[in-house]
């Protein structure tokens, strides 16, 4: 086999069908590929449409349909395919992961097999990566690294300036490069000898970093990973993970970081409060200056009433002085 592409869908049924259905002239195209479709455990009857759009379309010679039987995460869902494939008698040379909201255009898969025939030396590669209504995504990073998540922390426009060597998403490359440290598994091709070297997805990231993680490991093996300008996918940032909008790494790793819509008033009389009240500015606290005026005067009452008064004598009185304990006064 030439090269094995792996289709990974979770709960996304129609929108894989649409991935596959672009990918399908790419691997009539190309000699010896095939398709290893996996439903990720999706529970909601993904399994038995994709398997009927398949014969439907009479893709069953090429396309293969596999229940994980659980949802073990996007490394877990590709690894099950990756296994098979290196299992076979004739493994494939090049395996090609593409996201179920990923869609090739033109050559794209004919692309990066070429440059990778061309260049040994680079053992993963992606392509540029755009929107649907044709806004350029990064598809070419740097690793995180402790500057860059303090750069992406506080975003602040001095900061960036001077960690810019820092930030983790590189603008997109305007031609074929190897200077760049990962690529993202959205449209990546993996060539067989890296994964028999350093092995499959680490299945202890269920989402995220995976392939950052892989591509890694790849160049401490001695392997580069290649952005292949040429080789085009349109992309719908986030469909298959719920996670939209994204334009920062910090925020691509957790949905708790990205910034929320704004909410409607809170309902008033009778109606269920909502769970998170808009934010207010607190009270500003009264000066702590205002009360030393009013405590120093006590206290200067109070030893004056010592010095004139024996202690008995003043403890006799004590209720005819000016002090409030009660009301916190003395604190």
């Amino acid at each position: 086999m030439r090269v094995l592409c792996c289709l990974l869908n979770y709960k996304t049924a129609d929108m894989t069908a649409k991935a596959l259905d672009a990918l399908l002239p790419e691997v009539r195209r190309i000699p010896g590929c095939q398709v290893m479709l996996v439903d990720n455990d999706s529970q909601d009857g993904s399994f038995e449409k994709l398997s009927a759009r398949v014969k439907e379309i009479g893709a069953g010679d090429v396309v293969e349909v596999v229940a994980s039987g659980h949802n073990g995460g996007y490394g877990y869902g590709n690894n099950i395919a990756l296994r098979r494939g290196l299992a076979l008698a004739e493994p494939p040379e090049y395996f090609y992961l593409l996201n179920s909201d990923a869609f090739i255009e033109g050559t794209t898969l004919s692309t990066l097999i070429d440059y990778l025939d061309h260049h040994p030396q680079v053992g993963m590669a992606g392509g540029y990566i755009h929107g649907v209504d044709g806004e350029p995504h990064s598809g070419a990073f740097r690793y995180p690294t402790l500057w860059s998540e303090i750069e992406g922390s506080m975003r602040l426009g001095v900061v960036s300036k001077v960690l810019r060597k820092h930030v983790v998403p590189l603008s997109p490359p305007t031609h074929n490069t190897e200077d760049i440290d990962w690529v993202p598994g959205a449209s990546m091709v993996i060539r067989r000898s890296v994964l028999e070297k350093v092995g499959l997805f680490d299945e202890t990231f269920f989402l995220y970093y995976e392939e950052t993680d892989l591509c890694h490991r790849a160049k401490k093996a001695g392997y580069k990973v290649a952005f292949v300008r040429d080789a085009s996918v349109a992309h719908i940032s986030g469909a298959s993970t719920g996670v939209k909008n994204l334009k920062k790494l910090p925020a691509r790793f957790t949905s708790s970081l990205l910034p929320q819509a704004p909410r409607p008033p809170l309902p008033v009389g009778g109606q269920r409060r909502l769970r998170r009240r808009p934010r207010q500015l607190p009270a500003a606290p009264a000066p702590a200056r205002q009360e030393r005026p009013r405590l120093r005067g006590r206290l200067r009452r109070l030893r004056r009433a010592l010095h004139q008064t024996s202690l008995s004598a003043w403890w006799s009185s004590s209720s005819s002085l000016p002090l409030n304990t009660s009301a916190g006064c003395l604190r």
